[in-house]
C-alpha cells in the first residue's frame, strides 16, 4: 500500500483555500449583479464573464479531493499497521 503524504495539506493551506472559495462565491455574485445592471440599463454594455472563477474553483475541488484522498491513504495505512502489531 502506498502510504505516500502526496497531497496532503496543512491545516493553514486548507484554512486559505476555504477562504479563497468563499471570496469566489463573492466575487461571482458582484459578477452576477454588474451583469444584471448592465443587462437591465438597456445600454449596449458587454457582460463580465465569469469562466475564470469557475476554473479556480474547479482546481480548489481537486486540491481538496486529493487530500481527501491522502487522508483516506493514511489512516488505512494506519489501520493496517495496528492490524499487523495486533497480530
Amino acid at each position: 500500500m502506498n502510504t505516500s503524504l502526496e497531497g496532503l495539506l496543512t491545516d493553514e493551506q486548507i484554512i486559505e483555500l476555504g477562504r479563497i472559495q468563499l471570496g469566489l462565491i463573492k466575487i461571482r455574485e458582484a459578477i452576477g449583479r454588474i451583469n444584471s445592471l448592465a443587462n437591465e440599463s438597456g445600454f449596449s454594455l458587454r457582460t463580465v464573464p465569469d469562466f475564470h472563477l469557475g476554473m479556480m474553483g474547479n482546481d480548489i475541488s481537486q486540491l481538496m479531493f486529493s487530500h481527501e484522498l491522502a487522508e483516506k491513504r493514511l489512516a488505512a495505512a494506519a489501520f493496517d499497521a495496528v492490524e499487523r502489531l495486533v497480530a
